[in-house]
């Protein structure tokens, strides 16, 4: 995925679901976060969820792959989004057709309980991780991303790279299925996938 400036994902994917779990929308992102992004869903959101409303099968994006400044602010350093290497995820949508979403659930119950371990356990495969008690911008969503001059807390890069090469393999037919649901995005990009800024950006 090409943009003007410092925006654009190198390698890109088009990830639409993870580890079973379906996303509300595709999201663009580079091999680095979609592994993180499964590694989370494996090892975090599903024990957490459990079998609460029947189990989680899907998560709600807020956004994606986005060009534009941190927060939407004019004048603010270059956002993770634009460079695909960040998601936001603002509901966890379960299989009786019932949400838990950040905005309304954050401090509510056994739902913020989940919401809170799902947010603490989001700091192993991700580099950054902000929701609510971060600041105003994140009152509603969780933002997940792999910022490369962070370092990552449990989970390296090397390692990150190591998985995804794994995973991406298995679309391509070499190894075991792929548990991402995510294709390349190569070649000439087309107005409906590759759209420099399709993805609009709360936070």
């Amino acid at each position: 995925v090409t943009g003007p400036g410092a925006c654009g994902i190198p390698d890109a994917v088009r990830v639409s679901r993870v580890s079973g779990v379906q996303l509300t929308r595709p999201a663009r992102m580079d091999c680095d976060t979609a592994t993180a992004l499964d590694d989370w869903v494996r090892t975090g959101l599903l024990p957490t969820i459990g079998r609460t409303g029947g189990g989680a099968v899907g998560l709600q994006v807020a956004a994606g792959y986005a060009c534009r400044s941190r927060n939407s602010q004019a004048g603010a350093r270059v956002s993770e989004h634009a460079k695909g290497r960040a998601i936001d995820i603002s509901a966890i949508q379960l299989a009786n057709g019932s949400r838990i979403t950040v905005l309304t659930d954050w401090n509510r119950g056994a739902n913020g309980r989940m919401l809170r371990t799902l947010w603490r356990t989001a700091c192993g495969p991700f580099g950054t991780v902000l929701g609510p008690d971060s600041d105003r911008y994140h009152l509603d969503h969780f933002h997940l991303d792999t910022a490369r001059y962070r370092s990552v807390s449990f989970i390296s890069i090397r390692r990150l790279r190591a998985r995804a090469a794994s995973v991406f393999a298995g679309s391509t037919g070499r190894n075991s299925p792929n548990p991402v649901g995510a294709s390349r995005l190569g070649g000439t990009p087309s107005s409906s996938i590759m759209n420099n800024a399709t993805d609009k950006a709360r936070a």
